[in-house]
């Protein structure tokens, strides 16, 4: 019998203490509408005036006047649009977003649906190079 060959588990996790981590900031709230969004620009508009590079990846304002006012003047990413049936679908552009390399993104989870479908209940949930490695909770010890 041809014996599995395994990686070396010390090689693997030298190789992941290689990889460039960012710094994930989540903001959470019990119930729609208690300012999750309007905190989160919020912050992004700080780092801004600290000369970070800031890119909003995917937002839904929700057509509240409060939360679209401080949206301005934070850089934003066109959304993909894909028209099905004549009617007009928007998901986050992931590759450009990748490809700008932004110091910060900013992306409002609880309104991409893709995610939502994806993952269900189980949003937030936090990728590492498109795997899935934990949700609701950040715990370093899965990283």
């Amino acid at each position: 019998m041809d014996e599995e060959i395994r990686p070396d588990p010390n090689s693997l996790l030298k190789q992941a203490n290689q990889i460039n981590k960012g710094k994930l900031t989540v903001f959470l709230g019990a119930a729609a509408g208690v300012g999750k969004t309007f905190a989160m620009l919020s912050a992004a508009k700080e780092r801004i005036k600290e000369g970070k590079k800031v890119l909003i990846g995917w937002i839904d304002t929700h057509h509240r006047k409060e939360t679209d006012e401080v949206l301005e003047g934070v850089p934003r990413l066109d959304p993909i649009v894909i028209n099905y049936k004549g009617r007009d679908f928007y998901e986050p552009d992931i590759k450009s977003l990748l490809s700008i390399k932004p110091d910060i993104a900013v992306i409002d989870v609880d309104s991409d649906a893709e995610l939502q479908r994806r993952y269900g209940l189980k949003i937030p949930v936090l990728l590492l190079d498109s795997v899935p490695v934990c949700s609701h909770r950040l715990d370093a010890a899965e990283l």
